[in-house]
């Protein structure tokens, strides 16, 4: 038997729209999921739902699920990059590099002051991606997200200010230090191939702050979970 867990509205096109369909099988102990995305006409849809909730009817599933059909998405060509990158997306995937950060460095064989070299690289990416998720909610396209500020943290972070960041996030001395440390640490690609001389790298305990509360703010004005990480200094 199969029933449809969830539906929810992606994007309408006139007496359509495109709709995504989670359809749970279960069959003894196991359950498979098949999704999809089709372009239908959500009236009678809607109408056909209502009658399969209130008859309660069951009805079998015609098909045997396999690898290849498992997790299927169906995507309607008219869907593009402005639909599937999200605030929500940005976030979450700044989570988990901010994340990747704190678990390098916990995990370091020889702590010190200075951190490995990676775990700036992750922050520096997981803050840069944090700066994009406001400024994707603030409605800023994907294209100028890709051509006007690219991997240029202080263009991130400025125009970010301007549409009212600092609404939702603090910005101490401290934070300001360790972002412009971080963007000269990375300048020529620092922060991904060696280049020999002179390098100042800011302790983890100010970079960490920074870049837990930054998404913290921008978190929960988009809909993502956060880190629950409380620092006192800074409060």
């Amino acid at each position: 038997r199969r029933h449809i867990s969830r539906l929810c509205r992606c994007k309408r096109y006139g007496q359509k729209s495109i709709v995504k369909i989670e359809i749970h099988r279960h069959d003894g102990c196991r359950g498979y999921l098949i999704q999809g995305a089709a372009l239908v006409n959500l009236d009678l849809l809607n109408r056909a739902l209502i009658e399969i909730i209130s008859k309660k009817i069951a009805f079998k599933a015609s098909f045997q699920p396999n690898i290849s059909n498992i997790q299927q998405v169906v995507m309607n060509t008219q869907i593009t990059d402005e639909d599937r990158t999200t605030a929500i997306g940005l976030a979450r995937y700044a989570y988990d590099y901010l994340n990747a950060a704190m678990v390098v460095e916990t995990h370091d064989p020889t702590p010190s002051h200075i951190s490995p070299v990676p775990v700036y690289f992750l922050a520096l990416h997981g803050i840069e991606l944090t700066l994009k998720a406001f400024l994707r909610y603030k409605g800023v396209s994907v294209k100028d997200l890709v051509n006007k500020f690219g991997h240029d943290l202080h263009a991130c972070y400025r125009k970010a200010k301007e549409l009212g960041l600092n609404d939702v996030f603090e910005e101490s001395r401290v934070d300001a230090d360790a972002m412009r440390m971080l963007v000269r640490l990375n300048d020529q690609q620092g922060l991904r191939y060696i280049k020999t001389g002179m390098k100042h790298f800011p302790m983890w305990s100010i970079v960490e702050p920074l870049a837990v509360r930054l998404h913290q703010a921008v978190a929960l004005l988009v809909g993502f979970k956060s880190f629950d990480k409380y620092y006192p200094c800074y409060q």
